[in-house]
């Protein structure tokens, strides 16, 4: 039976893929990691990006709240993502409910003890959040970003 007889597609195509991905990593390798790169490049890693970034995300602020931020107004293939922030020392799930057109929620873990520290609602440029002060789930504090502080 010939070759493409026998694997299956995506199998065919994860290998593909896999030499792809090395020989990018090579010409990366050879070309010594160029640093004039502006721009991230998602996948690999550079001088410049130390990590694979979502679009849109700051590169240059790593905190919970610049994540979250970063979320705002950006639309989902899906009604839910989970762990958005993987490798970070918090975790953030971004929601965007049915009738939405972006994400519309978030919850953060600040210190991913699976208690969510914060949830976060956008509403159009508005942007809120509840706060558990005790790590308990129990939401004690509510906060409005207003110019470029919480009230």
């Amino acid at each position: 039976m010939p070759f493409a007889g026998t694997i299956k597609l995506k199998h065919f195509l994860l290998a593909v893929g896999g030499v792809g991905l090395l020989g990018g990593a090579a010409l990366l390798f050879l070309s010594g990691g160029d640093d004039t790169v502006d721009t991230p490049t998602v996948g690999v890693s550079n001088t410049k990006t130390p990590e694979t970034l979502p679009e849109k995300q700051p590169m240059s602020n790593d905190s919970a709240e610049s994540v979250a931020f970063s979320w705002q107004g950006r639309a989902l293939s899906s009604k839910k993502k989970k762990d958005v922030s993987s490798g970070k020392p918090f975790k953030i799930n971004v929601y965007q409910d049915a009738g939405k057109s972006t994400v519309n929620r978030l919850k953060i873990d600040l210190d991913r003890d699976d208690k969510w520290d914060e949830k976060w609602t956008f509403s159009g440029d508005k942007v809120s959040r509840k706060k558990s002060s005790n790590d308990d789930e129990n939401y004690d504090l509510q906060q409005e970003w207003q110019g470029n502080t919480w009230k």
